[in-house]
């Protein structure tokens, strides 16, 4: 436990003055600057500093991350993410290995899916000058489609669009 700092006055007139003390908290001490003479009717300034965290005054000190309970926990429904790509707009002399170079630019490209029809990892259109490929993972989808939107190939703006399953 620290010591408080005593304070005597003196007065002209009258009896010797009994030391003050003022109650402190805990974590609480007293801020008088020094240069403040104690002059009788005049009282310096007093001030309180506490230490934690913040300036939050209500509620315990240092509090951190919530801890999950019954009324802070959230439902999320997961939609689920496209992982395939069309891309519409091709030239009629775009290929399948320079659109698939494309595509495994950004990331791997599923080699067969279950679906009702197995549709492979790349399945070109040309009448339609059109393909669709499906990526294993939804990110790189995604980034596919932002990568290249819009983007020229063989003379030709291609336009992606993602498909939801």
């Amino acid at each position: 436990m620290r010591q408080q700092p005593t304070r005597k006055v003196t007065l002209t007139k009258g009896g010797p003055q009994q030391p003050q003390h003022l109650p402190v908290g805990p974590h609480m001490y007293q801020a008088i600057s020094p240069g403040i003479k104690s002059i009788q009717g005049i009282h310096p300034a007093k001030k309180a500093i506490m230490h934690g965290r913040g300036r939050g005054v209500a509620g315990p000190m240092g509090r951190g991350r919530l801890m999950p309970n019954k009324q802070n926990l959230r439902v999320v429904e997961c939609k689920p993410q496209p992982c395939v790509v069309s891309v519409e707009g091709l030239s009629s002399s775009t290929t399948d290995a320079q659109l698939k170079s494309l595509l495994m630019s950004v990331g791997p490209i599923q080699v067969g899916c279950l679906q009702v029809v197995m549709m492979p990892s790349l399945q070109m259109l040309p009448q339609q000058r059109k393909a669709i490929a499906k990526f294993k993972e939804p990110a790189h989808a995604l980034a596919f489609q932002q990568k290249f939107h819009r983007h020229m190939i063989d003379l030709s703006h291609i336009n992606v669009a993602l498909i939801v399953e």
